[in-house]
């Protein structure tokens, strides 16, 4: 029976937390502020539950200070500080292998979700586009649905699908969050001098497979000093 864990890190703008169980990152949210983040993760997690059996009645506790939830947490950070830093550190800790095992998944929602992490740090595209980026160009409300569903904001970055006209669309977490996270973004393409030349460079499940066995988790991340991690009971 697994544990099932929670824990939070504060951005001035914005508050992302992460659950976690069986040492796997199961959802991360994220929140305008400390007061809505144990409810959002309760939600996500209600909706696991009902295809998830294994995850049962367990209830969500704080977290221990475990490789995992530290890693967990520095990956947040490195989103907060440098969101290509963030996306590098999420791919190492969700892996596109682990994406596609998802039981609680379709294959076209994991298909939609695998294909939203190759879109450029601080980019944006549109539902249609991409729609049409997994050979599905009339599939647009599909593709808008499978980016509500998706259980890792930030991580798999639904916030940058926008609808073709450049408004904002929709955003499970609020459309405040995804202004503040596209807004975060772009300040930090502003600083860099312009957009990314390239996307994530995915890496084939035997390249995955060497670099797990060469390093744990925390050797995989940038070691940056996290920003305060919330510590609280309730909501």
């Amino acid at each position: 029976m697994p544990e099932l864990e929670w824990a939070a890190v504060q951005h001035q703008d914005f508050v992302c937390g992460v659950a976690m169980a069986n040492d796997q990152i199961i959802a991360l949210v994220v929140t305008p502020n400390q007061s809505g983040i144990l409810t959002a993760l309760q939600s996500r997690i209600s909706d696991l539950r009902r295809k998830w059996p294994e995850l049962g009645d367990l209830p969500l506790l704080p977290a221990n200070n475990s490789v995992v939830t530290q890693a967990a947490l520095l990956a947040i950070d490195s989103y907060c500080k440098n969101p290509e830093y963030g996306d590098r550190a999420f791919s190492d800790l969700i892996s596109d292998d682990y994406i596609q095992q998802v039981a609680t998944a379709t294959s076209f929602e994991k298909c939609v979700w695998l294909a939203m992490r190759d879109i450029p740090t601080g980019q944006t595209i549109s539902y249609a586009q991409l729609a049409n980026n997994i050979g599905r160009p009339t599939a647009v409300r599909a593709v808008a649905s499978a980016c509500g569903k998706n259980p890792w904001a930030i991580a798999v970055p639904c916030h940058r699908i926008i609808r073709s006209d450049a408004s904002l669309g929709g955003y499970h977490w609020g459309l405040d969050v995804k202004q503040h996270l596209l807004n975060h973004e772009t300040q930090w393409l502003t600083a860099q001098g312009g957009p990314s030349i390239r996307g994530r460079t995915r890496k084939n499940s035997q390249e995955s497979s060497q670099e797990s066995s060469r390093k744990s988790p925390r050797e995989s991340l940038w070691h940056l000093p996290c920003q305060r991690q919330l510590e609280f009971s309730g909501d």
